[in-house]
C-alpha cells in the first residue's frame, strides 16, 4: 500500500469514526428529549390530579350559590383550566358551562356577551381546528334567541 492509499484510509477511518459518534451522540440526544418529555407530561399530570378538582368544586359552588359574576368567572376559569391540564376533556367543559349560562340567560339577559363567548369556545373545541364555521354562530345565535 502507497501512501496516498494509506492516507485515504486514514481519511474513511476518521470519517467511519465521526459519523458513529455521531448518530450515538445523535440517539442520546433523542433519547434525553424522550425523557424530558416524558417527566415533564407526568408532572403536568399530577399538576392536573391536583388543580383540576379545585377549579370543579368552584365551579360546583358557584352554581349552587347562583351568584351571576362568581358563576361567570368560575365558568371561565374552569374552561382555561382544562384547556391547559385536560385538553381532552375541555370539549365537555366549555358545553356544560356553555348550557348552564344559557340555562340562566332568561333571568339574567346581562350575560349574554358571555354565553356568546362561552358557545364560540364551546363550539370551536369540537373541531380539529378549533376555529368556528358559519353554520356554529348561527347554532350559537339561535341558542341564544331561544334561551334569552
Amino acid at each position: 500500500m502507497n501512501a496516498e492509499g494509506c492516507v485515504a484510509l486514514v481519511g474513511l477511518v476518521s470519517f467511519v469514526f465521526l459519523v458513529a459518534t455521531w448518530v450515538v451522540s445523535d440517539k442520546r440526544r433523542i433519547a434525553k428529549q424522550r425523557e424530558e418529555r416524558r417527566i415533564q407530561a407526568e408532572e403536568a399530570e399530577a399538576e392536573a390530579q391536583t388543580n383540576m378538582p379545585l377549579y370543579v368544586t368552584a365551579w360546583e359552588r358557584a352554581q349552587a350559590r347562583g351568584d351571576i359574576p362568581t358563576l361567570l368567572l368560575c365558568g371561565d376559569r374552569l374552561v382555561k383550566a382544562a384547556r391547559r391540564w385536560e385538553p381532552v376533556a375541555m370539549p365537555a367543559y366549555a358545553d356544560v358551562v356553555y348550557r348552564d349560562f344559557l340555562g340562566r340567560l332568561k333571568t339574567n339577559p346581562e350575560i349574554k356577551t358571555q354565553t356568546l363567548e362561552m358557545g364560540r369556545i364551546a363550539y370551536g373545541s369540537r373541531r380539529q381546528d378549533g376555529l368556528l364555521t358559519v353554520y356554529d354562530e348561527e347554532a350559537i345565535r339561535n341558542d341564544i334567541l331561544f334561551n334569552g
